[in-house]
């Protein structure tokens, strides 16, 4: 463990969402957290321990984290070898672990964690608490008064009447009895250590000396049971004795060693010197004196130990934070084997990264070294999270997620090729989740699944995505920089049947960078361009039709510096009949002048209202109430002659700019009618003053800010956008109407979430049985109907039963719903800083077996859906438990909401149903 000197400085965190509620207009939404995230955790790791719960062993992490992969764990965490889970609400938003210990009291082993907290999973536990791998129980009144107390280390230690489990940190207190920095568990009580010490400790360990086994402790003090002894002593079940005369500095982690020769208890630390001696972080005792280690540290500090047994033999791993040690460069990690220091290939090589943890896992494939501490993002060419493996001779990952750090998404799509509908992503990775994909992935709102032939070791750069008409069945075709895909040869485009990958015809001899199935006025066909000058055996100048049997150019094409580098189609109608849309950045169509933008009827190019003084990225077609027209985005500041920010709508005869900046620059557009009506988003530098803002929503009139928390906007950073629904609207696992943002990021403001991100929509809503006339009564707050006007006072640490009690009298299916929020005038907040979540489980007994197979529990913010039901039944009651969250005020407010839906009804009608009630948790 570190002292108290060199640890990370705690900082809770708060994020405002700027959003606003109007009743049953639920519409506010925040980015999901860790979708698609780099591997590992979101913050400090400061112990993990491997414990056998009974259903075989399993790596557990404690820290300041907040997130593990997918799953939001609160400063405890289990990887069981593919994913990542926490345990209820686990610590808190201000809680963290900082020591594990397995332990047997004469009950079962079971995982002692300990650190700063109060509660664990909702269980008061004062700084440490036990876990039989089901439940949490806590250790008598635990262990300090409050924060500053804390608990840095655990030790188990035999004096004579029996193994117990000694706490050592910084506290005078271990239930009601009076200790000092230290204390003894043995399973029923607590007792005070020989008078503890002056000072904190980090360290526990037991080593046995010259047949004498005895507890040793490290830390930051200068007496132990009033002897002198500095940073390190011994004790032997009655007395407190020094160890020569200790170390100049802290010591962080001890660890008994056999190098083979002998022996020997290893302390690691921030010192410089002991016995007198110097050392250098690191040193080694004997039973009478201190040794060095071929000179130690280059500087820094040693902050853990483990033992392992490799295909080199007996070794210990040493961690933290150093650049060399025993004249050996080593970024914070390397491998003693009692005479020399070696690397472990290039370490941890970010900077400033620090190793707090080390574990070792027997797998089938051999053992593994799981490394964990601060600032550790960066292990070889690797990106990961606070967490990394080594299988003896490479760094990996650990967990899923887009773990590519070179690669990029470039293009999304939602799309049916037969199988459902899908979010196709395309770029340069070559995993998604814990799958191994090639540029190519299919996402169907709950899992990644590569498509064909995955990772064939043509390292393909997929740039464009389409659904293929004209052919059973429908299929998918991509295009992109690639000679083969999936193993078929394909010059820069291919389709998928769902069994197989086709080339079209010879392809093309240059890079794909977008796909169409558009109507020039020659019928639907796949439109084509990019930056070749050749399809099949035709010339064709950055532009081709596919007609289903041969490739045709598209008159003499196009041409200019940087052509199409940003190329987007559409198909419009602007009153003369259908035709092509190109955008781009090109000089002419057809050999006459073109600004970025042309026109193609059928037969012949035309330019359109004199162009646009920059690049073209996107054209959507929308209808904003005043008729279709065609939007146009990208980094123009002016178009058809008129000043504009990157954003702008053609009707047919002129161009109108939209948006009240000109600095606005849009990188991709999407249009879709999932958020409560037809709306454009756009991901770009958005500007609706005083706002700047990286995702938007135009309906119209103005941008709505979507984005909150995104990265700030660089034209690579952002390359794609879509909305997609995986049809399941209204569940709380991250399913139903959202919009997807990729391209090459890692981060979502505090939250990893790597080269994707993912926003929930609101879905459509609609009437339920509204001939029949409303349904009165559908919430009920603790057995009592709820209006709009009545508030329920609830004790702190009582359950709230939130009942839907009635039923629509007319056709289902329909989709019962329950929001909570903490009341705000328009904006809410987190309820404290960190943010603190409400707790809610479903009672499955009330679920239609067909349509919710099993319950569900979720950990939520408290504007986010706490939990949605979906039933055939009528009348049915579906309750939900609510606790208060530790941290709240001793008086807290929400409104509660219920809302019933026509899952069938159409887009946009209003909700007939809804009442609301307000809670008073006091």
């Amino acid at each position: 463990m570190l002292a108290h000197g060199v640890r990370p400085l705690v900082v809770a965190l708060a994020l405002a969402l700027p959003v606003a509620f109007a009743k049953a207009q639920y519409s506010c939404f925040e980015w999901e957290s860790g979708f698609g995230p780099i591997p590992g955790v979101d913050g400090s790791v400061y112990c993990m321990s491997v414990f056998d719960d009974g259903t075989g062993p399993k790596l557990y992490l404690g820290g300041l984290f907040r997130r593990a992969g997918n799953a939001t764990v609160n400063g405890f965490a289990c990887f069981d070898g593919e994913s990542w889970f926490g345990f209820g609400s686990g610590l808190g938003s201000s809680g963290f672990v900082q020591c594990m210990k397995v332990f047997d009291d004469g009950t079962g082993p079971a995982l002692y964690i300990a650190g700063t907290f109060d509660t664990v999973d909702l269980v008061s536990a004062r700084s440490i608490a036990k876990f039989d791998g089901r439940q949490f129980s806590p250790l008598a009144g635990g262990v300090g008064v409050g924060a500053p107390d804390r608990v840095l280390s655990l030790g188990v230690f035999d004096d004579g009447a029996g193994a117990a489990l000694y706490v050592g940190g910084a506290f005078s207190v271990a239930s009601r009895v009076s200790v000092s920095n230290i204390a003894k568990w043995n399973g029923h009580a607590w007792s005070d250590v020989g008078g503890g010490t002056d000072g904190e400790v980090d360290a526990l360990v037991s080593f046995n000396d010259h047949g004498h086994t005895s507890l040793y402790a490290g830390g930051d003090f200068t007496l132990a049971g009033g002897v002198a002894a500095r940073r390190v002593a011994r004790w032997d079940g009655h007395t407190w004795t020094p160890l020569s005369s200790g170390m100049d500095r802290a010591v962080y982690s001890l660890v008994v060693f056999d190098d083979g020769v002998s022996r020997a208890l290893y302390a690691g630390g921030s010192f410089r010197y002991a016995g007198g001696v110097r050392m250098n972080g690191i040193s080694r005792w004997n039973g009478s004196a201190w040794s060095d280690l071929a000179g130690g540290t280059g500087g820094g500090f040693v902050a853990a130990f483990r033992v392992v047994d490799d295909a080199g033999g007996p070794a210990l791993v040493v961690g933290g934070q150093f650049s060399s040690i025993g004249g050996t460069s080593a970024n914070n990690i390397a491998r003693w084997n009692g005479s020399a220091f070696t690397s472990l290939g290039t370490g941890i090589s970010s900077r400033p990264a620090s190793v707090f943890a080390l574990a070792t896992i027997d797998t089938p494939s051999g053992s593994r070294l799981f490394t964990a501490g601060a600032n550790i993002v960066t292990v070889g060419d690797r990106p990961v999270q606070g967490i990394a493996q080594w299988d003896g001779s490479d760094w990996s990952d650990v967990g899923p997620g887009f773990a590519d750090r070179a690669g990029s998404i470039f293009t999304m799509a939602s799309l049916d090729v037969g199988a459902g509908p899908a979010l196709y992503a395309g770029g340069a990775f070559t995993s998604a989740g814990a799958v191994d994909v090639d540029g190519l992935a299919k996402w169907d709102g709950r899992a990644w699944a590569p498509i064909g032939n995955p990772r064939s070791g043509s390292s393909p750069f997929v740039y464009a995505l389409t659904a293929l008409d004209g052919g059973t069945p429908r299929r998918l075709c991509i295009g992109g920089a690639f000679e083969s895909f999936g193993g078929v040869a394909a010059r820069n485009i291919a389709t998928w049947d769902g069994l197989a990958w086709s080339p079209l015809g010879t392809g093309v001899d240059g890079t794909v960078r977008v796909l169409a199935m558009l109507d020039d006025g020659n019928g639907r066909s796949l439109f084509v361009g990019g930056e070749f000058l050749a399809a099949g055996d035709s010339p064709a100048s950055r532009i081709a039709t596919w007609t289903g049997s041969e490739w045709v150019p598209l008159g003499s094409g196009l041409d200019g510096v940087g052509v199409v580098a940003a190329l987007s189609l559409a198909e419009y109608d602007d009153g003369t009949g259908p035709g092509l849309y190109v955008g781009g950045q090109f000089a002419t169509a057809g050999g006459q002048a073109a600004s970025n933008i042309a026109r193609w009827n059928g037969t012949s190019w035309s330019a359109v209202g004199g162009g646009a003084n920059n690049s073209i990225t996107s054209l959507v077609v929308f209808d904003d109430g005043t008729g279709p027209a065609l939007y146009a985005g990208g980094a123009f500041t002016s178009i058809g002659g008129v000043a504009t920010g990157g954003f702008a709508k053609w009707d047919g005869a002129r161009w109108t700019p939209l948006g009240t900046n000109t600095s606005v620059r849009i990188s991709a557009l999407a249009s879709s009618d999932m958020d409560a009506g037809a709306a454009i988003y756009a991901a770009g530098h958005l500007v609706d003053t005083p706002q700047v803002f990286t995702v938007g929503r135009w309906a119209g009139t103005h941008w709505a800010n979507l984005d909150s928390d995104l990265p700030p906007f660089d034209p690579s950073t952002f390359t794609a956008i879509a909305a997609f629904d995986d049809g399941a609207a209204g569940q709380f696992d991250g399913s139903g109407p959202a919009l997807y943002v990729g391209g090459n990021f890692s981060r979502v403001g505090h939250t990893p979430s790597y080269k994707i991100a993912r926003r929930t929509l609101a879905p459509r809503r609609g009437n339920v049985n509204a001939s029949a006339g409303p349904v009165a009564d559908v919430l009920e707050v603790n057995g009592s109907t709820g209006d709009a006007t009545r508030t329920v006072d609830v004790a702190i640490d009582a359950p709230i039963s939130i009942s839907l009690a009635a039923a629509p009298a007319g056709p289902l299916p329909a989709r019962y719903t329950v929001w909570i929020w903490r009341n705000a005038v328009d904006r809410p907040t987190p309820l404290v800083a960190g943010g603190a979540r409400i707790g809610c489980t479903v009672d499955p007994t009330h679920f239609a077996p067909d349509t919710t197979p099993q319950p569900f529990a979720c950990v939520t913010s408290p504007f986010r859906p706490c939990g949605s039901i979906r039933t055939v039944r009528s009348p049915s009651t579906a309750p939900l438990t609510v606790r208060r969250a530790v941290g709240w005020p001793t008086t807290e407010t929400f409104t509660v909401q219920g809302v019933i839906e026509d899952a069938n009804a159409p887009a946009g009608v209003s909700l007939s149903v809804t009442n609301s009630v307000t809670l008073r948790i006091r």
